[in-house]
């Protein structure tokens, strides 16, 4: 379950970025890298097949709450797919 709201909230993190450049700042990235922004770009066409089968993309626990492991974070970690 923590891999699902991993990637649920990376997608919402591409989603909510204004540009490349900000998401590569946001994570460390090597902005000067083809291959990055090659991954960036391929994040839309993901981001569009997921909300196709899940519905909007929505982590529902903040990261916040998953970082600090309030309650809604650590039950999260105790969840089992």
């Amino acid at each position: 379950m923590v891999a699902f709201y991993l990637v649920l909230s990376a997608l919402e993190q591409y989603q909510e970025g204004p540009d490349f450049l900000v998401w590569a700042n946001e994570n460390y990235i090597d902005a000067s890298s083809s291959k990055w922004l090659s991954y960036y770009k391929s994040l839309d066409t993901i981001t569009n097949e997921i909300e196709d089968t899940l519905g909007e993309i929505n982590s529902q626990v903040s990261p916040y709450d998953y970082t600090m492991q309030t309650d809604l974070g650590l039950a999260l970690l105790k969840t089992s797919v």
